[in-house]
């Protein structure tokens, strides 16, 4: 791979002196431009993980941005907490005036559930997607996503108008600002399993249009 960023050598005072231009990869090689009006910077949705940075999907929903108006803040709620059985992680979350929040959750071992708090003030499940309530699924070190929706899904009418994706839930979720007047935790992660597990949760709070 050639080197970067391209060096280009100036005389100044009859010394050599580095200098470097603003510049980026475009993707094609090792072929790098001028970054500028006419070259700008790649603009696209990417979350990090780690020190990876991943374009955003349905499993990855955060809408970090490299440049662009939205903001994000990431805050470690719980880091490697061994949890037995029918043990639980609670946290209360101080909003401010965020568009929305989201919660990560590591977990290295299945059969867990998570809870968040309703408008009502109501701590149970259905009123996040996904709905968390016995997650059976092989552990991953890939983290689940949970956006809390202010309300029930049964005040959609039912089990069969659950909310179906993170587009959706983004655009129902009523904005978090409404905890600040409920008292307790408002979020809730318990281990059902038989054997230890080693948990971590992290909070996304996200502003759009800044």
């Amino acid at each position: 791979m050639a080197d970067f960023p391209r060096i280009k050598w100036l005389n100044v005072d009859g010394q050599q002196v580095p200098f470097t231009e603003p510049q980026h990869f475009t993707g094609n090689g090792d072929e790098t431009v001028r970054t500028g009006k006419d070259n700008p910077l790649p603009v696209a949705n990417y979350t990090k993980k780690g020190n990876i940075w991943l374009p955003v999907s349905e499993k990855n929903p955060v809408p970090t941005q490299v440049t662009g108006s939205n903001v994000v803040e990431i805050e470690t709620l719980a880091n490697a907490v061994t949890l037995d059985t029918d043990e639980d992680i609670n946290k209360r979350v101080e909003v401010t005036d965020e568009s929305y929040i989201l919660f990560s959750i590591q977990i290295d071992q299945p059969n867990w559930s998570v809870r968040t708090r309703d408008i009502t003030g109501s701590l149970y499940y259905g009123r996040a997607y996904p709905d968390y309530k016995n997650e059976d699924k092989t552990p991953s070190i890939e983290p689940s996503f949970v956006l809390p929706l202010g309300f029930s899904y049964n005040s959609l009418g039912g089990s069969t108008d659950k909310v179906t994706s993170f587009e959706e839930a983004l655009r129902v979720a009523i904005p978090p600002n409404y905890l600040k007047n409920l008292r307790g935790d408002n979020f809730r992660l318990t281990y059902h399993g038989d054997i230890p597990a080693t948990a971590s949760v992290k909070l996304f709070r996200v502003w759009r249009d800044r």
